[in-house]
């Protein structure tokens, strides 16, 4: 079964991406790593004082509680990043393949080449 995904192209039995060529069956394990960012606790004391500003000035309170919600909000979509498929094998060092803030890219070529490793 061959595929393309994302720069990554299979022909069944060799893998390809960037100029690099693993062939399938040397391949010994497959996972998927990241990186975390840390909690935004900058965004909690943020809000804290928005909350106290809300009895002194209404408008800088609320404006600071809106920053400092969309703060959290955007990183608990963002949090992870810097994606890479790491390819083990056996005959050299292990191969790694970058996929940045693509999550969705990253998992698949990881399942499509768990699905060519496990048809041959």
């Amino acid at each position: 079964m061959a595929f393309e995904i994302g720069g990554i192209t299979s022909t069944g039995r060799l893998l390809q991406w960037d100029g690099n060529t693993v062939a399938i069956n040397k391949i010994n394990s497959v996972d998927l790593s990241f990186s975390t960012r840390k909690f935004p606790l900058v965004a909690l004391v943020g809000g804290s004082v928005g909350l106290l500003l809300l009895t002194k000035t209404l408008f800088l309170g609320i404006i600071l509680l809106v920053a400092c919600t969309y703060y959290i909000y955007w990183w608990s979509k963002n949090k992870e990043y810097n994606y890479t498929v790491n390819l083990r094998t056996s005959s050299t060092e292990p191969f790694t393949i970058y996929f940045g803030n693509n999550v969705n890219v990253g998992r698949q070529v990881k399942s499509a080449i768990l699905e060519e490793i496990a048809n041959l």
